[in-house]
């Protein structure tokens, strides 16, 4: 039996997210035309992305907006596992912590976390930026997982991020078709 494993992009508006699934699949998630105009995702997109083992598996990624939180909830509403996004020039931000906690709420339990805009901060920013995102994460689900600092410019990081999803979606149960 084929397993599907469908994985939640969430984070904050403007923080990588929707780079992240075109790196890693080739593929903007932003169709809409309102998306394009504005810079931002207004609706869950999916991408499908095959992995070295030959799994298929989609990303959705989600609207970081508060304005479409609804969408955002429809889109983590059924995920298998997530990739926390979280800009370094940035850190945590108000969704952040609103995609946490939708994430919980469905239970989704397998994931990491990307440190997006890497080469927009120098090493002790980077740093600080992961303290801050493994401080906010104690005591949920993304406790001690992976934060890789990521580039969607220089593409750091991307290798890694590969492996850890196939290293989650071979742990995470999936659905069947």
């Amino acid at each position: 039996m084929e397993k599907h494993i469908t994985v939640g992009v969430a984070g904050h508006v403007d923080h990588g997210k929707t780079a992240l699934v075109r790196s890693l699949t080739g593929i903007d998630t932003d169709r809409l035309k309102e998306e394009k105009r504005r810079g931002l995702s207004i609706e869950s997109g999916i991408a499908p992305l095959e992995l070295s083992s030959g799994m298929q598996i989609a990303l959705v990624d989600v609207p970081g907006h508060t304005d479409f939180l609804k969408n955002t909830i429809r889109g983590l509403s059924s995920v298998d596992m997530a990739i926390l996004v979280v800009a370094a020039d940035d850190g945590v931000m108000p969704q952040t912590l609103e995609h946490i906690q939708i994430l919980d709420f469905f239970a989704a339990r397998g994931g990491f976390i990307v440190l997006s805009k890497a080469d927009l901060v120098d090493d002790e920013t980077l740093e600080l930026a992961e303290l801050e995102i493994r401080e906010l994460t104690e005591g949920t689900f993304f406790e001690g997982k992976p934060v890789i600092p990521f580039s969607a410019i220089d593409r750091r990081g991307l290798d890694e991020i590969r492996i850890n999803i196939e290293g989650v979606a071979e742990r995470t149960a999936g659905k069947d078709i």
